[in-house]
Parts: C-alpha cells; sequence; structure tokens
C-alpha cells in the first residue's frame, strides 16, 4: 500500500514541475517514484508482480509527462505575457520639434537626466557625459527616445 502511496505522490510532484519549475518538484518526483519503486520490489515476492509495478510506473510516468505538456501547447495561446490585441489608440510619447535650438534652465540636478524649463514648460532632458546642477542655463541640441539632449550654455 505504501508503494502505491509514494507512486501517487511522484506523479502528482512530476505534475507540478511543469506548472512550478525551480527543479525541487522534479527532486521529489525522482525521491518518490525511486521510493514507490524500492517499497514494491522489498514487500513484494513474485518477480511478475514487480516487473508488471515496474513497467505501469514507467508509463504512468511518461503519461503525466505528455498530458502536462500536452495541456501547456494547448493552453498556450490563452495563457500569455503578450497582449493578443490590437493596440488601437495607443501612441508613443511625443517630443516637439520647436523645442530644438531653445534655451531654458534645469530645475532638478542632471545627472545625466532630469528637467528643465524651457519657454514656462517643464521638460525631460538628458545631458551628454556631464554633471549639470541645479539653475544651469542649457539649450536643447536634439530629442531621443522621449527625452530632450541638452548642452550647456556658455
Amino acid at each position: 500500500m505504501m508503494a502505491y502511496l509514494l507512486l501517487v505522490l511522484g506523479l502528482l510532484f512530476t505534475w507540478l514541475e511543469f506548472y512550478l519549475p525551480g527543479g525541487a518538484f522534479a527532486v521529489a518526483a525522482a525521491v518518490f517514484v525511486l521510493g514507490a519503486l524500492v517499497s514494491f520490489f522489498t514487500e513484494s515476492t513474485s518477480v511478475l508482480a514487480s516487473t508488471l509495478f515496474f513497467v505501469v510506473t514507467c508509463v504512468a510516468v511518461i503519461a503525466v509527462i505528455r498530458l502536462a505538456i500536452w495541456r501547456i501547447r494547448k493552453s498556450a495561446d490563452k495563457n500569455t505575457f503578450f497582449l493578443s490585441k490590437d493596440q488601437e489608440g495607443y501612441s508613443a510619447a511625443e517630443l516637439a520639434s520647436d523645442i530644438v535650438g531653445k534655451r531654458g534652465r534645469t530645475v532638478t540636478e542632471c545627472g545625466p537626466s532630469g528637467y528643465a524649463v524651457i519657454e514656462g514648460k517643464r521638460y525631460p532632458i538628458i545631458c551628454r557625459g556631464l554633471y549639470l546642477n541645479k539653475d544651469v542655463e542649457v539649450e536643447v541640441i536634439a530629442k531621443e527616445l522621449g527625452n530632450y539632449v541638452v548642452k550647456v550654455v556658455r
């Protein structure tokens, strides 16, 4: 009876390993399945019964693995991290082209990113290779990845 309980636990842990990966359940499954085999072999006096239990155990483990893989493949379309629907209405950050060439003052320290006020409006900025203190006059030289690239006005 103990061998059957260990086999069921081993099959359960084999199933769980596919949904909660990390190796711990695989190790537990192997221990329980091997424990079931050893338990049955030590209790059984029949070679035929031991051979049959071994074959049934192997078939059961393979069946659980195939069933888990089949179920994962079947549900792969529904259980994904990626959005499968259209993203209509989404637009990335747009940067105003008319700001390039304008001057303003930093309102935060920039090392290398921060904010500046240009023509009374606050904009995200990046300065190339410099650390800028707060309240430094800067000029916008380009726009890049949702930020404006600035240089110090001397």
